[in-house]
């Protein structure tokens, strides 16, 4: 996870100094890549894909003593989620 929390924070970086292809980078309805996107749709896209990614790879843990709970928590970990990604930028 090291790996992945510096990845974010450098995205971050990049996106809070404005670098002239962020700005002009995008494709359809959010042509500027440090903003936040305007209609939701790219952080919906996000927590549908990753509750359908825990829900699929929830399936192996169905066995397990104390399955359920965890099956619940993972459903709802991604609307949890979803309040913190919504405005941030789209890099």
């Amino acid at each position: 996870t090291p790996v992945f929390v510096s990845f974010f924070l450098a995205l971050q970086g990049l996106a809070a100094a404005p670098a002239p292809g962020l700005l002009q980078g995008g494709l359809g309805w959010f042509q500027d890549l440090s903003a936040s996107d305007p209609y939701y749709v790219l952080p919906l896209l996000v927590t549908a894909s990753t509750w359908m990614v825990l829900e699929l790879g929830a399936e192996t843990g169905v066995a397990t003593p104390g399955g359920g709970a965890v099956r619940q928590l993972l459903r709802l970990l991604p609307l949890l989620f979803l309040p913190f990604i919504l405005h941030f930028p789209t890099v």
